[in-house]
């Protein structure tokens, strides 16, 4: 759990929720029984990576301890927490440093901020925290109120600062999975990180605090690897059931949770009560006390936007916390006009008027500005949208009818603009979410930004399909984009492209920009319609063996390679090949080549081909981030001092491989990883760019990945700015009209009908003992 308030503390400790402000024999929110607190806690008074003091208890969880300390270069008091001893094992290490990794993702005012984390040399894990000073919502709600539930606007009011925080995690790709008013924190008197509420009902501009993702999980059902079979993690009451079958789990869990919280807030108790199996099985059944009239002061819809929010299937839920939100504003916002007007301009006119407005869209286009024009022009607000009673007034359809006042406002007012439609296919869910996901962040910034600067002539919709990594699905999805869409935009994978390439090459339909460095995007001559931005695979292991040629003296048999078993696999080891013989060197088959099966971790006898060669110099990882980290743990294991130097690629990742690494016992430093865009920190026109659109669009700041999809779309946003119309042949054209093009990100990109690659620049980063990546320059 996240650190709670101050309190008396008992001598009594519950041993499921780590609670220690207990009194009594049995613990009320889990029903356990309270065991005897042990003894002074030696922790007091020491230091945490030569940086944090620890100096008081604040509160304890199943994961881990919570303490006030202070971090001694600022003198700032801080919250620590720390692993449980008991805890140390992989799997929970892994989990603790999931929650470092993902909750520092996180940058929002309703948000516990994350100020550092990892491990330290003594084996202790740790996170810490912004310290917070409040009242807990479960506090709040018992010593406020009596416990008689909140009145509905101040209800309302942390509903809505709750549910943006949620929202922000759900874009950075997490779900919570223990959302429930104890992780919830009402911190008064803060300023300047109020969110969006005006906090108008609540006591002294209190602002809503998101504690502990000790138990968040990318948007990724299959590969965390961090729940076992038959485990289940959560809180009863207000886990929602499908956490029970570990099966599942997205954003509707969340929204399951927010309901609970607002039936708890308004009533004062929970929608299931009883204990332990008795809740579960109530969750399950759907069966719980519905909101009657009486019970709570707001309007008496409530309790059928809640009873839909914990409806047991989630396919009967609200999709989405947005929605789940509009739906309990909308009990209090109603009006009799749409606040949105969602009809073309011609079908509130008679035809006479309609068939202006048709000859007013066929006018010819002002002029959009140049890519120096665009960069340095600062952001305009976007236009909102007109309500139908502003419309019905513009174009004088009240008493007075058209007059030729009426149909002068049109153009300046109702002027349609057919929007483009964009697509992509990409796992949003799978072993490759955090890739997709990450991609689709950095393409909807810039799309959004080109919006509401009216950049085009046509506003851009970003049409997004999740094919879960599965070439199957990514070919029917890529079959029902090409119907709809102009192009398709930063499409994942090797196998997943490989399998739906053909079918956009018979719909003649382009893709720009895939997440793929494999060969069969890159053949001599190219495909008409593929347009690829980043470095091929080939590419990438050619500038690492280039890299180690340098620094220690490089040939064919000290290098081992670990390869995953399909086309990413089989470009690395080609590009091995091609970097060797660039090298100098005629004979590859000195060169150790281990494959093991794609979509596994099977690299047992990879480790032990390894382990028996006195000789290698480097180890290659053309791998997905587990089995390159057990690999790495494998081998570091089994030669000690005597293990290679490791240097993976941009698929394997950063962050996750690193955790994964730190998660088995061993150090990641050294590692080094190419990376096919620059980094995310540095200070490039672009990425500074790229930092200011995410930002704007409350999305999490960038890192290799969502950068790379910002860049896809900011290309492709440069091409539409040089066509007359939004058609596919223009839009291959303009693509190859770029000649050097400069957006600020360290390399210019070419296109031209005999070359389709845009960027050959590769960019070094190193990981270091705390999983960072560092800056590396290559050669």
């Amino acid at each position: 759990m996240g650190h709670e308030a101050k309190g008396q503390i008992d001598s009594r400790i519950c041993p499921l929720c780590g609670d220690q402000t207990q009194s009594g024999m049995t613990c009320p929110h889990d029903g356990a029984v309270l065991i005897e607190r042990p003894g002074p806690d030696p922790l007091i008074g020491s230091v945490i990576a030569e940086s944090f003091r620890i100096d008081a208890p604040l509160g304890s969880g199943g994961m881990g301890k919570v303490y006030r300390g202070v971090q001694l270069s600022l003198q700032r008091p801080v919250a620590i927490k720390i692993l449980h001893a008991e805890r140390n094992q992989p799997k929970a290490i892994r989990r603790f440093l999931q929650e470092t990794r993902l909750s520092s993702k996180l940058d929002h005012p309703n948000v516990v901020r994350i100020i550092d984390g990892g491990n330290t040399r003594e084996g202790r894990c740790y996170l810490v925290m912004e310290l917070l000073e409040g009242r807990t919502l479960e506090q709040y709600v018992a010593e406020e109120h009596g416990g008689r539930g909140l009145p509905f606007d101040e209800a309302r009011e942390i509903f809505e600062q709750l549910c943006t925080g949620v929202e922000a995690a759900h874009l950075a790709g997490l779900v919570h999975r223990d959302l429930k008013p104890r992780n919830v924190m009402l911190v008064e008197g803060t300023t300047g990180s109020g969110g969006t509420s005006s906090t108008r009902n609540l006591p002294r501009g209190s602002v809503v605090k998101i504690l502990d993702f000790g138990l968040a999980k990318e948007l990724d059902t299959e590969t965390t690897g961090l729940t076992a079979e038959g485990e289940f993690l959560g809180t009863p009451g207000y886990m929602a059931p499908e956490q029970a079958s570990g099966e599942g789990m997205d954003e509707r869990t969340d929204v399951y949770a927010l309901a609970a919280i607002l039936y708890f807030m308004l009533c004062g108790q929970r929608p299931f009560t009883g204990r332990g199996a008795a809740v579960i099985t109530a969750q399950l059944s759907g069966t719980f006390s519905p909101l009657e009239p009486g019970s709570h002061d707001g309007p008496a819809a409530v309790a059928a936007v809640i009873e839909r929010a914990l409806q047991p299937d989630p396919e009967a839920r609200h999709p989405t916390v947005a929605s789940l939100r509009a739906a309990v504003d909308a009990l209090v916002e109603r009006d009799d006009f749409p606040s949105e007007a969602t009809t073309p301009a011609g079908h509130l006119l008679d035809s006479s008027p309609a068939e202006i407005t048709q000859d007013i869209a066929a006018s010819p286009r002002p002029r959009s500005p140049s890519a120096a024009e665009r960069h340095c022009a600062s952001p305009k607000p976007a236009r909102g949208r007109l309500s139908r009673r502003a419309i019905l007034g513009a174009v004088g359809l009240g008493a007075v009818g058209l007059g030729a006042a009426g149909v002068w406002a049109v153009p300046t007012i109702l002027r349609p603009r057919r929007p483009i439609r964009l697509g992509m296919s990409g796992a949003l869910t799978g072993q490759a979410a955090a890739i997709g996901r990450g991609l689709e962040h950095g393409l909807r910034a810039r799309f959004e930004l080109a919006n509401a600067r009216e950049e085009l002539a046509w506003p851009i919709e970003l049409e997004v399909l999740d094919d879960g990594y599965e070439p199957e699905r990514a070919l029917a999805n890529v079959e029902a984009l090409s119907r709809r869409a102009l192009a398709l935009v930063c499409n994942v994978g090797t196998a997943t492209t490989a399998a739906s390439l053909p079918a956009l090459l018979d719909a003649r339909v382009p893709l720009i920009g895939a997440h793929s460095g494999a060969e069969h995007l890159r053949r001599e001559p190219p495909d008409r319609y593929v347009f690829n931005y980043r470095a091929g695979y080939a590419r990438e292991t050619a500038a690492i063996i280039e890299h180690f040629s340098i620094h220690d003296h490089l040939t064919p048999e000290r290098v081992a390679v670990l390869a995953q078993d399909d086309g990413f696999g089989d470009s690395g080891v080609e590009g091995v090949r091609r970097a060797l013989i660039a090298q100098g060197f005629s004979d590859f088959d000195p060169v150790l080549v281990c494959r093991y099966p794609a979509n596994t971790a099977n690299v047992r006898e990879a480790v032990e081909a390894v382990s028996a060669r006195d000789d290698l110099a480097v180890a290659l990882l053309l791998a997905a981030y587990r089995p390159a980290a057990q690999f790495v743990a494998g081998v570091r294991q089994a030669k000690g001092s005597r293990s290679p130097r490791f240097a993976t690629f941009s698929p394997t990742g950063g962050e996750v491989f690193s955790d994964e690494i730190r998660s088995l016992g061993h150090d990641p430093a050294g590692i080094v990883i190419t990376q096919v865009v620059p980094h995310p920190g540095s200070s490039a026109n672009g990425v500074l760019r790229c930092r200011e659109a995410l930002a704007a669009a409350g999305r999490p700041p960038p890192d290799f990945v969502s950068l790379e999809g910002f860049i896809v779309a900011d290309m492709v946003v440069e091409a539409l700015r040089r066509v007359d119309a939004p058609e596919r042949e223009a839009l291959i054209d303009a693509l190859e009209g770029f000649h050097e093009l400069d957006l600020g990100f360290g390399a210019g990109l070419s296109f031209s009908a005999s070359d389709h690659q845009g960027c050959e620049r590769v960019w070094g980063t190193q990981l270091d003992t705390r999983g960072r990546l560092d800056e590396l320059r290559l050669g």
